[in-house]
């Protein structure tokens, strides 16, 4: 490998993102193995590139597991996506420190962690290592991996802590047929979205971001709810689709609530999806 084929890309760390999701674990021995989905967490870095034009990335790390190269043994293998974005999409933390910047080794628009070019014993460790996180693909043995991300959390302060969730988001997407539910998924880029109109029976643990309730079966929301994966652990979310006039009977409703002088009035936010408009009522 050339170092030719390498460039280092300086950044500044403007925010960090972090998401509970299902990463894949592995369990086995000797090629008898099985992978699955498990609740986990990405770190996802928000960095800005202010050279001669400003360029918008994040980067996303994280740590799964597989197969050992020989097929003997679980292996652990740190992750990182580099991706190039026209905007943030939003974030958790803020660095404590403005301004602070990292150069990253780029090859072929991705981190880049050197491999070995041969077995090299356990005293090598392949990684990305910076003041803010360290990244390892394979840890100390490229034949074994042991990889891991690391992430110096002192370096960020707690952002908004309404935008924070302590658990794995679901959407799930109900209302009217014909009202935008599956052209507003068809457009959510990379993320799983299972629609029940599939099928007449729902699946056991169901493993999507977004799920459409659709209105071809008599599924509820508590039937959908009931087969997701990891219930307990997951933040359900629900978006109501309707060309009804909604907001009148909402503002109506809440015109109701009693005035506290104790604690003034409560700060009520309603966002209700409407076809071809989306408004915000705030009290």
């Amino acid at each position: 490998m050339s170092d030719k084929d390498i460039s280092n890309l300086t950044v500044e760390v403007v925010g960090l993102r972090v998401e509970h999701a299902l990463l894949q674990k592995c369990e086995g021995h000797n090629c008898d193995f099985t992978k699955y989905e498990d609740d986990g967490v990405k770190y996802i870095f928000l960095l800005i590139d202010r050279g001669s034009s400003v360029n918008y990335y994040e980067l996303t790390l994280y740590e799964e597991e597989g197969e050992c190269m020989s097929g003997w043994m679980v292996a652990r293998y740190g992750m990182s996506e580099l991706k190039k974005v026209s905007k943030f999409s939003g974030k958790t933390h803020l660095p404590i420190k403005q301004g602070e910047e990292i150069t990253l080794p780029i090859k072929d628009n991705e981190l880049y962690m050197t491999p070995p070019s041969s077995y090299s014993g356990s005293d090598i460790d392949y990684k990305v290592s910076n003041d803010f996180f360290t990244c390892s693909e394979y840890g100390e043995d490229h034949y074994y991996p042991e990889g891991y991300v690391h992430v110096n959390m002192d370096k960020f302060k707690l952002g908004n802590p309404h935008r924070v969730l302590d658990k794995r988001p679901v959407w799930i997407y109900y209302g009217e047929s014909c009202s935008g539910k599956s052209y507003l998924t068809a457009k959510c880029d990379g993320m799983h979205v299972y629609e029940t109109d599939m099928n007449s029976e729902l699946p056991k643990g169901i493993t999507a971001s977004i799920i459409v309730l659709g209105n071809k079966y008599k599924f509820t929301i508590e039937d959908v709810k009931s087969n997701i994966f990891h219930l307990d652990q997951c933040d359900v979310i629900l978006v109501n689709f309707s060309r009804k006039d909604e907001i009148k009977k909402l503002k109506t409703k809440i015109e109701h609530l009693k005035y506290k002088p104790s604690e003034g009035y409560e700060n009520i936010k309603l966002c209700v999806l409407k076809t071809g408009k989306s408004r915000r009522w705030s009290y």
